[in-house]
């Protein structure tokens, strides 16, 4: 994943392939899959069926087209390409760095937290929607 002023955006899809790659006549460096996964959410959206459009290189349109078949359950590791259309549903947020001494006092104060640099609030969402709260104490 390439970074740019330190940030990205990491993706894992896990589903299934739901068509093979099409290799065009042009012979483009990149190829596209559509992968399928039942999604599983806190909303009304609930094993609905989603298809994702995958860029792939060439090395793995290969592979997939000599080992892989519709249906084979695939794991992709990537980076979106959204220009804006795509929502990300997050599971866990890490706070990457942290204010300064006075900010932490004064952001402490105010949320009830006697160090703000010893504690860290999480959200978790199960498989059925439910939220659980967590409050993770660093020592």
């Amino acid at each position: 994943m390439k970074l740019y002023n330190g940030t990205g955006c990491l993706v894992q899809l896990i589903g299934t392939l739901f068509s093979m790659p099409l290799v065009s006549k042009n012979n483009s460096h990149h190829t596209t899959i559509v992968v399928n996964r039942q999604r599983v959410c806190a909303d009304h959206k609930n094993g609905v069926e989603e298809n994702y459009h995958v860029i792939i290189n060439q090395h793995d349109t290969q592979r997939i087209l000599k080992f892989g078949f519709p249906g084979m359950l695939i794991t992709i590791h990537g980076d979106f390409d959204t220009e804006n259309k795509a929502a990300i549903i997050a599971e866990k947020i890490d706070f990457m760095n942290y204010p300064n001494a006075d900010q932490s006092q004064i952001i402490s104060k105010n949320i009830g937290l006697d160090d703000f640099k010893k504690a860290e609030k999480s959200y978790w969402f199960n498989r059925q929607g439910i939220v659980r709260e967590e409050l993770t104490y660093i020592h």
